[in-house]
């Protein structure tokens, strides 16, 4: 295992984004828009001196990378917001989220960092309000950090969402983050897959809270509102949840990515709705979209230390 927690995931999507809510102020959480075209693929290489590649879309097994920012110790999951900002968390016992402005390029360096309440960040997003949220994997108890938005700069969290009395299946160790359409946010955690409806604050409890096993790393939600939640309990395999999602939901069908890996790490939704995931041995897998009971995911690449992925303009 690369991690020092347990729970993880990401990706950068279609029409749909993560986000997250916090601990003191209280704040929406609008449907996000309709980004720009996506037209580059970012990986993050986990280690000591990983960092994190840039390649052109669309990405092909012949696909090389155009840049690659370095050195970042230990780059998790990866955000690309609709101005064509990364966010990268340093899940190496820190409490930093690198925020690069574009145009990236192999030569960037970060423009300013964003500073989390505990350690271990895995994952960001961002609202429509600007809003920027980060999933902290730091224990069983903590934690979604909120920046109130717009953050233009270094900033500290102001607040956070934490288990909130939620006992069976508190959000423990979140990793991965989305929006659906209509401004709900679901969580990926150790033990759960949470939602939360809007508007979001340090006090909102879970509208639901399912229970797909005892791991759940990625999860994307696309324009459909279709949820798909990477499960490591079955090796290698997506969960897809479709519309309602509720306490009863469960999990419509499964995609077996790769049966040859622990789990899948990264994921994420690229401009046409293709899903995309990372294995924990460096496959970079494509679903291609409409995705159904009997998608059949096709290898692209294979690239050492891989970890997080987005697209992005």
């Amino acid at each position: 295992m690369k991690r020092l927690t347990l729970g993880f995931f990401c990706f950068a999507a279609t029409v749909a984004a993560l986000t997250f809510g916090g601990c003191s102020a209280k704040s929406t959480s609008p449907p996000v828009p309709t980004p720009p075209p996506l037209t580059h693929m970012y990986l993050s290489l986990f280690a000591a001196a990983g960092g994190v590649q840039i390649y052109n879309t669309p990405v092909t097994g012949a696909s090389t990378p155009t840049g690659t920012i370095a050195p970042i110790a230990d780059p998790a999951e990866l955000f690309v917001d609709k101005t064509g900002r990364l966010f990268v968390p340093l899940e190496n016992g820190s409490s930093t989220v690198q925020v690069y402005t574009s145009p990236i390029t192999g030569t960037s360096t970060p423009a300013y960092n964003l500073t989390t309440l505990h350690t271990f960040p895995e994952d960001t997003v961002e609202d429509s309000a600007g809003n920027v949220y980060v999933s902290v994997a730091n224990s069983a108890t903590c934690c979604v950090d909120i920046f109130t938005g717009p953050v233009t700069g270094a900033a500290t969290a102001g607040s956070e969402i934490t288990a909130n009395g939620v006992v069976t299946n508190p959000l423990g160790s979140p990793f991965g983050m989305a929006f659906d359409t209509s401004g709900n946010l679901y969580v990926s955690s150790r033990v759960s897959v949470i939602k939360f409806t809007p508007p979001i604050s340090s006090a909102s409890l879970p509208a639901a809270n399912v229970t797909p096993n005892q791991d759940n790393y990625g999860l994307n939600v696309d324009s459909s509102n279709t949820v798909y939640v990477a499960n490591a309990t079955v090796d290698g395999t997506i969960d897809v949840f479709t519309q309602p999602f509720q306490n009863s939901s469960v999990r419509a069908f499964g995609i077996l990515v790769t049966p040859s890996a622990d789990y899948i790490e990264g994921t994420a939704l690229d401009g046409s709705g293709n899903l995309w995931a990372v294995d924990d041995v460096g496959g970079v897998w494509e679903v291609t979209a409409p995705i159904t009971a009997s998608s059949v995911p096709t290898k692209i690449l294979t690239v050492v230390n891989a970890y997080g992925i987005a697209f992005g303009p």
